[in-house]
């Protein structure tokens, strides 16, 4: 009885060893920000992030995981992909799948995110500290991958058309929206545009349990066709549905 007993230890010690290996193994959630300390708490904050990248040939993967605190909406080559995350709580805060694979084009692309810090009384719950974060790999198949997750090449700034300075209405209306298209850069969704003057991201500490879970996948048919389906994310918050059109 006492060998049986040693033996089924053994068992579920290297039960526990070979599943941390492979939590090791997965990929990190490295939450990045704008730098500037006050920035990551600035109510009403609006912040853009984009990612550079060149592909030789058409992939065979290319899968990301995508989540924001506030809220956040996705581009692929200044084409709007999705939003969210899903709502969720402290404890259980949500991101989205996006399959890049039938839209990246050969040569040079371009990932950005537009980020919406929504803090104080709302009908959401968020931690109130802005962050942005994104995993996944894009994988031409012969074992190398390029690594779109972030902190790597992203780089974000501060929008300056999203004026920060406007009022909540309540809760669940939100912030008055302000936005002058004229302080808005031109083109930065998009290959080509200068963005020298952009700050590399930071790490920021995640200021809640964060236990991700996967409520949403995004799915692209073709490079022209709407998602096949539609993220509920779509359908669960307001904020970006009087969003003008941005000049991208």
């Amino acid at each position: 009885m006492h060998l049986r007993f040693l033996k089924i230890m053994s068992v579920l010690a290297l039960a526990c060893a070979g599943s941390g290996a492979i939590a090791a193994q997965a990929p990190a959630w490295n939450w990045v920000w704008v730098p500037g300390a006050e920035l990551q708490t600035r109510q009403n904050l609006h912040v853009y992030f984009r990612n550079e990248f060149a592909v030789a040939a058409q992939p065979k993967s290319a899968r990301i995981e995508v989540s924001a605190d506030s809220r956040y909406i996705l581009y692929l080559n200044g084409v709007r992909l999705g939003r969210g995350p899903l709502k969720g709580d402290l404890a259980h805060y949500a991101y989205e799948t996006y399959d890049l694979a039938p839209l990246l084009k050969k040569g040079t692309n371009v990932l950005a995110a537009h980020v919406h810090l929504n803090t104080g009384i709302q009908s959401e719950i968020h931690s109130g500290h802005g962050g942005f974060v994104c995993r996944g790999k894009v994988s031409a198949g012969s074992g190398s991958a390029l690594d779109l997750g972030t902190p790597g090449a992203w780089k974000a700034t501060a929008s300056t058309g999203w004026q920060d300075n406007r009022a909540k209405r309540t809760g669940y209306i939100g912030y008055v929206a302000d936005f002058d298209a004229r302080k808005d850069p031109v083109g930065w969704m998009r290959a080509g545009f200068d963005d020298s003057r952009w700050l590399k991201t930071v790490k920021v500490a995640v200021h809640f349990q964060w236990l991700p879970t996967n409520r949403s996948i995004v799915q692209h048919t073709s490079r022209t066709n709407s998602p096949s389906r539609i993220s509920s994310s779509d359908l669960d918050s307001g904020w970006t549905d009087m969003m003008p059109t941005p000049r991208c």
